[in-house]
C-alpha cells in the first residue's frame, strides 16, 4: 500500500482487515476436522497478519528459530517435541512482539492527530483509553467466559481459557511443549499464545506513553515516570486478589506490574546515562540493547547447540550444556549455583560476539 503511494494511515487499516479476514478463516477452519488444513492456515495467517513483510518480519524469523528447535530434536538433544514439522511451534517471543508492535502502530496511525502544521503527533487519550479496555476486556473474558469442560474463572493450567483458544486454533502439537502440569504430561496452553498478546500489547502502549512525555519534558521525565511506574505497581498489586499475578497467561495485573518495572528501569537508566562514569559502566548493557533482536537470535541458537549432543564418542554422546554443568559442578558443588554460572557464561560470550558491531556502530533494530 506505502508502495502505491497510500498513506500510513491506510495502509495500516487495509493491514487491519487483511489481518481480520486471515483471523476469521483460521476460526472457520479450527473447528473442522482436516488438520492438516488448520495448521497450513495458521502458518499462512501468521505471515500476512504482521505489517512488516517487508522489513523486520519478525513472525518469519520466529517460525524459523523455532525450526530449529525441531532440529536440534533430531540431531538427539533432550528437549520435548517432534523433530519434524508436525512439531513446529507456531506462537513465540519474535512472534509476540512483531504482533504487538504491528498492534501498537495500527492504534498509533488510526488514532494520531494531526498538527496545524501537517505534522501527526501521538493521541495520548487514545491509547489510554485502548489500555483500559484491553486490560478490563482480558480481565472479563477469562473470568466470565467458560472453558468446555472446566467453567469460567479458571486461571489453572489446565482449565484456563487462553490456553482453550491456543488449544483449538494451533493444536497441542504446535505449542509450547513446556505448557503442562508436569513433564511428559498433555500441553495445556503457550506463554505467547493469541488471547494473551493483547494484555502485552499494553507494555508496549504504556512505553509510547512514556516515550511520548520524555520528549516533551526530558528534564522532569525520570521523575515522573518513576512515579508513574511505582504507581502501577501499587495498581498491579491492588488488582491482583481480583485477577492474579500470572505472567504465562499476562494477566492484567501483570501487564500493569511489569509495565511499572519497566517504567522505573528507564527513569533510572534514564538518570544513569548522564554520567559519563555510568554510561562506561553499562557498556555491557549497551552492546545488548543496541543489538537486542540479534541477541536473542545468537542466544536462541546457543541454546540448541548447547542441548544437542555434539560432544563425547559415538556410543557416549553428551551435550555441551550437560558437560560445561558437569565441569562447574565438580568446584562449586551446587547445581543450581552452576546452572547460574552457565547462563553467565552464555551472555557473555554473547555480549563479546555484539561487542564489535557496538564499536562500529552497526545496530539492527526495528
Amino acid at each position: 500500500m506505502r508502495m502505491w503511494g497510500g498513506s500510513v494511515a491506510l495502509a495500516y487499516v487495509a493491514q487491519s482487515a487483511v489481518s481480520a479476514t486471515a483471523l476469521a478463516a483460521v476460526a472457520f477452519l479450527s473447528f473442522r476436522d482436516n488438520i492438516a488444513l488448520r495448521n497450513a492456515a495458521v502458518t499462512a495467517a501468521a505471515l500476512v497478519s504482521t505489517p512488516y513483510a517487508l522489513d523486520y518480519d519478525l513472525v518469519v524469523l520466529g517460525l524459523a528459530l523455532e525450526a530449529t528447535n525441531n532440529l536440534a530434536i533430531a540431531l538427539g538433544a533432550w528437549f520435548p517435541g517432534k523433530p519434524g514439522l508436525d512439531g513446529l511451534r507456531i506462537p513465540g517471543i519474535l512472534q509476540r512482539i512483531g504482533l504487538c508492535y504491528g498492534f501498537s502502530a495500527v492504534l498509533l496511525a488510526v488514532t494520531a492527530r494531526r498538527r496545524p502544521d501537517g505534522l501527526f503527533h501521538v493521541n495520548l487519550r487514545a491509547i489510554a483509553t485502548a489500555i483500559v479496555v484491553v486490560l478490563i476486556g482480558y480481565w472479563a473474558l477469562l473470568s466470565f467466559i467458560p472453558v468446555p469442560g472446566y467453567g469460567a474463572g479458571r486461571l489453572d493450567i489446565a482449565g484456563n481459557l487462553p490456553g482453550y483458544v491456543d488449544r483449538m486454533i494451533f493444536g497441542v502439537s504446535h505449542m509450547w511443549q513446556y505448557g503442562n502440569v508436569a513433564w511428559g504430561q498433555p500441553v495445556f496452553y503457550d506463554p505467547e499464545g493469541i488471547l494473551s498478546t493483547f494484555p502485552a500489547a499494553t507494555n508496549c502502549l504504556f512505553g509510547v506513553l512514556a516515550a511520548s512525555f520524555w520528549r516533551r519534558s526530558s528534564d522532569r521525565a525520570p521523575l515522573v515516570v518513576a512515579l508513574s511506574g511505582a504507581a502501577l505497581i501499587v495498581l498491579g498489586l491492588l488488582v491482583d486478589p481480583l485477577f492474579v499475578i500470572n505472567k504465562r497467561i499476562w494477566t492484567s495485573s501483570f501487564a500493569l506490574l511489569s509495565s511499572g518495572v519497566a517504567a522505573i528501569a528507564l527513569a533510572a537508566f534514564g538518570m544513569a546515562v548522564r554520567s559519563a562514569t555510568a554510561v562506561r559502566l553499562l557498556t555491557p548493557l549497551r552492546v545488548l540493547g543496541g543489538n537486542a533482536i540479534l541477541a536473542f537470535v545468537i542466544a536462541t541458537l546457543f541454546g540448541r547447540l548447547y542441548g544437542a549432543p555434539l560432544l563425547g564418542t559415538v556410543d557416549n554422546r553428551t551435550s555441551p550444556a550437560a558437560w560445561l554443568d558437569h565441569a562447574i559442578q565438580r568446584f562449586v558443588g551446587d547445581p543450581y549455583i552452576a546452572s547460574l554460572s552457565c547462563a553467565i557464561v552464555v551472555l557473555t560470550m554473547v555480549t563479546l560476539l555484539l561487542w564489535p558491531l557496538h564499536r562500529r556502530a552497526i545496530h539492527f533494530r526495528l
